[in-house]
């Protein structure tokens, strides 16, 4: 079985458009209104075994010009394994990626999920999130995302290898990450794959640094609009390449 993207489009001040990519069980609505001022087109519930092709097709019937990508955690998995569709002049924003999975903790969420679909995702959330940035208007007793589809997307966690995947140099590619990320350790991400792309740390935050924080994403920390600040680049306490 394939899973169909729903796609939906968010108004800004700007003409150019910012596609999100969001991650596994993520409800991508809390995210939106911190990036302004870019017009959003938002693919949620893709197939990360066909994202490519997913995304190819996004891009072909989009009117408005892109301004770059940015993928949170399997969304960034799946927007690097999708470079061949992307122009290489677009950036691309990794936020909270993990060079690759343990299976061990593939096989335990399986099981969590199991036992109990809302306590699991409701905690996985909120650690993720943040306890504040959990909208109100979402229940967790109405789920957005089947348990079909969140173990098909465990399925491609299971397989994804970062450090294998190759990558451009001519791309503007770079990493987010919080340095207290518990989910993808931030150690691991330079461990595994400072050599292929720059990645940026932020202190003190989590598996999606930034979220519910309009000033982070609107400020040059995250170097936008999409761009690697020159003075970031040559701060190696926070920005690692090697």
């Amino acid at each position: 079985m394939i899973y169909e993207p729903s796609i939906s489009q968010h108004p800004g001040n700007q003409e150019d458009t910012l596609i999100i990519v969001p991650g596994w069980a993520m409800d991508p609505r809390p995210m939106i209104p911190y990036f302004a001022p870019y017009q959003c087109v938002v693919m949620s519930h893709y197939d990360p075994f066909y994202f490519a092709d997913q995304l190819a097709t996004v891009l072909a019937e989009l009117k408005s010009p892109v301004a770059g990508f940015i993928g949170f955690s399997m969304g960034a998995m799946a927007l690097l394994a999708a470079q061949e569709v992307i122009p290489d002049s677009l950036p691309i924003t990794l936020v909270g990626l993990r060079a690759r999975y343990p299976q061990t903790t593939i096989k335990a969420v399986r099981r969590y999920l199991a036992k109990d679909y809302t306590t699991y995702l409701t905690g996985f959330y909120t650690q993720c999130m943040g306890p504040l940035s959990v909208p109100s208007e979402i229940s967790w007793d109405q789920p957005i995302l089947s348990h079909d589809y969140l173990d098909h997307g465990l399925d491609y966690l299971a397989q994804v290898d970062i450090p294998s995947i190759h990558i451009d140099n001519q791309r503007v590619i770079r990493a987010v990450h919080g340095t207290e990320d518990l989910i993808a350790p931030l150690e691991e991400l330079i461990e595994l794959c400072g050599s292929q792309f720059p990645i940026h740390a932020v202190p003190n935050m989590g598996h999606l640094p930034g979220s519910g924080d309009l000033e982070f994403w609107n400020s040059g920390v995250t170097g936008w609009p999409l761009q690697i600040r020159s003075d970031a680049a040559t701060d190696s306490e926070t920005f690692f390449s090697n």
